[in-house]
């Protein structure tokens, strides 16, 4: 009877371990060690310990993104970094980069500098920006931000293709790499 219950407890307990080992759970929601890229892409950096890489909605913390797919001429998207974590994280409200990806790898497009404050962004809580393209009467090939805001950030010039955009997250001591991926088509 003893083995009986024995082995109850081992398979209750390895069944229970094997959901936290495919996905993490609500004390992991940072994603994973940056050095893996189970998403066939390569975010490493010396700056950060883990990434987390998604399109469209993030399921752990990371940025929710209106819109997946952006269609030319004119079109705009809003992208939100959500603290979905149990702790708060630094963040800076203005280094959020773009940057178009190919078979190559992926290019900064926007921005050259920025600003330097540091902003605490609570569980449950998010920064937002907001990427808006126009390109009307400008052909496609050369990215240029044309109007810069608070918020807000036009673009002309861009052409169809697939993009991301990047922001880092600081916890007490995990730095996190967030990744949203869209595409721009005609």
């Amino acid at each position: 009877m003893r083995r009986r219950a024995l082995l109850g407890v081992i398979g209750a307990s390895v069944a229970s371990g094997a959901g936290c080992l495919s996905a993490p759970g609500s004390d992991e929601p940072l994603g994973v060690p940056a050095s893996e890229s189970p998403w066939g892409d390569d975010w490493r950096s010396e700056t950060v310990d883990r990434a987390v890489v998604d399109r469209g909605r993030a399921e752990r913390t990371g940025i929710d993104a209106s819109q997946t797919t952006l269609t030319l001429p004119t079109a705009t998207a809003t992208f939100s970094l959500v603290n979905r974590s149990r702790e708060a994280a630094g963040a800076n409200p203005y280094r959020w980069t773009l940057w178009q990806l190919s078979d190559g790898g992926r290019e900064p497009v926007y921005p050259d500098a920025y600003h330097q404050p540091q902003t605490t962004i609570q569980p449950g809580d998010s920064l937002t920006w907001e990427i808006r393209i126009d390109n009307q009467g400008v052909e496609n090939g050369e990215i240029e931000a044309v109007e810069e805001g608070e918020e807000t950030t036009t673009f002309a010039g861009v052409p169809p293709g697939e993009y991301a955009v990047t922001q880092e997250l600081s916890f007490e001591e995990t730095r996190v790499l967030c990744v949203s991926r869209f595409a721009v088509v005609e």
